[in-house]
């Protein structure tokens, strides 16, 4: 059943791409991948039962960040004025190692609960 599920979804996109241009293609493609994006960046903190253990600012934050995102997915957390602001841990080039890229994530976190930004990390390597 799946695979008919997919076909179909298949079928319905191949015609809805009928008839359009080039920018109106890319523009559904976009849609399209902020769609998954969406899905794949949601997380469930409830489905990870050693929660309990950890600090309660840092639950009740990781509560208050899976809720923002689910508000504001995809760019919407860039472009809706009502988003929250943003933290961002970047590493565009050379990072050194492992500990060079995480061993400041507890001090983002805390920084993050504190000035109630949503915290990402953005690796390109």
């Amino acid at each position: 059943t799946n695979n008919n599920n997919n076909n179909k979804e298949e079928e319905e996109e191949d015609d809805e791409k009928e008839g359009m241009d080039e920018d109106e293609l890319k523009e559904l493609e976009l849609a399209h991948q902020e769609e998954k994006n969406k899905e794949a960046s949601i997380v469930d903190v409830d489905q990870y039962p050693h929660t309990s253990q950890l600090p309660l600012w840092i639950q009740t934050y990781m509560k208050w960040h899976a809720e923002m995102r689910k508000q504001f997915p995809g760019r919407q957390l860039f472009t809706n004025p009502k988003a929250p602001k943003l933290l961002i841990r970047t590493c565009l080039g050379l990072c050194g190692g492992l500990h060079d890229r995480l061993g400041q994530l507890p001090w983002d976190l805390y920084l993050a609960n504190q000035t109630q930004r949503v915290f990402l990390l953005k690796w390109e390597r």
